[in-house]
């Protein structure tokens, strides 16, 4: 009679079968935590930079364009702040042109430290804010920020990044508008679902390749 405590041969577990375990297991990591994280990334910043609309029975922000257009150490230090965010990828942390996004773009961004004779658009304070508003070439308008973010912006690559720059000429300062509340864009960023990053990123190279074909010249400025 067999010895009950004796065992028979051990039956091995094909590792195989492990292999739709351990596949499902990344995919629900994947779901779990790169899926929020991606979505974080390409979103995030941009809809946090955009500022909710006001209540209807709320004050919207008043903007006093010829306050903002004189620098202040508020305006500067709200500028880094804004640069970082918005500019830093294409133009880099110095400000010449050469942040990661630009490597693959024809038409590399503005290096501020340039000369100023060759920014298409004026490398003045009012300049620079328009491009800011309008674009001009490559560099796309910034309707993201609002008119006190953009001046902000402004006076920072001024202070940080540049020489010398001109003054803006007396006509571009009366033709400012008068204290006004809202934003200093021609299109309205809540009309439309907000853009995920890497549209925009995609979207600011086509314009790029655009203009390079279209005519020669430095992207932005």
């Amino acid at each position: 009679m067999p010895d009950r405590e004796q065992k028979g041969p051990r039956e091995r577990t094909n590792p195989f079968i492990l292999i739709p375990l351990l596949l499902f297991g990344v995919y629900v990591i994947y779901l779990v935590v790169w899926l929020p994280f991606r979505y974080g990334a390409e979103t995030g910043l941009v809809e946090s930079a955009y500022r909710p609309p006001p209540a209807p029975d709320g004050e919207a922000e008043v903007f006093d364009y010829r306050q903002l257009r004189q620098p202040s150490a508020d305006l500067i230090a709200e500028g880094a702040r804004v640069y970082r965010l918005h500019c830093q990828s294409c133009h880099g942390p110095d400000g010449r042109g050469d942040g990661p996004a630009s490597a693959g773009l024809t038409i590399k961004p503005r290096a501020f430290d340039s000369p100023v004779d060759e920014w298409r658009q004026g490398a003045s304070v009012l300049e620079i804010w328009e491009t800011l508003r309008d674009g001009v070439g490559a560099m796309p308008a910034m309707p993201a920020l609002n008119p006190r973010q953009k001046f902000a912006v402004v006076h920072y690559v001024h202070d940080e990044f540049m020489e010398e720059w001109p003054e803006d000429s007396p006509e571009a300062i009366a033709a400012l508008p008068e204290p006004a509340a809202g934003v200093d864009i021609t299109i309205d960023p809540y009309a439309q679902p907000r853009v995920p990053l890497r549209y925009a990123m995609q979207k600011y190279v086509e314009q790029a390749l655009e203009a390079d074909n279209g005519e020669d010249g430095g992207g932005g400025g």
